[in-house]
């Protein structure tokens, strides 16, 4: 099955819920949330959520991908997912 942008957005929103123990709801996640000043997420909640979505998208990051200044917002995680998924699955 080959996702959408918007299929990947949802599933990576899914996956910043069900793998961390955040104070807020999915539809209050937006491109702009940050994983530090919003989310308290720390090393070990990156991480977790980073090997959710290397199985659930059948996808690996490589250390560059894992840059957290390339991957402080959810926005930046959406579209560096999609552009894995995509190479990765065409």
């Amino acid at each position: 099955m080959n996702y959408s942008y918007d299929e990947i957005k949802e599933i990576i929103k899914n996956v910043v819920i069900e793998t961390n123990d955040v104070n807020i709801k999915i539809d209050e996640l937006n491109e702009n949330t940050n994983f530090i000043n919003d989310l308290s997420f720390d090393s070990f909640n990156f991480i977790k959520m980073i090997v959710a979505l290397e199985a659930q998208l059948d996808v690996i990051f490589t250390m560059d991908d894992l840059d957290i200044n390339k991957m402080e917002t959810l926005g930046q995680l959406i579209n560096i997912s999609y552009s894995i998924y995509i190479n990765t699955h065409n």
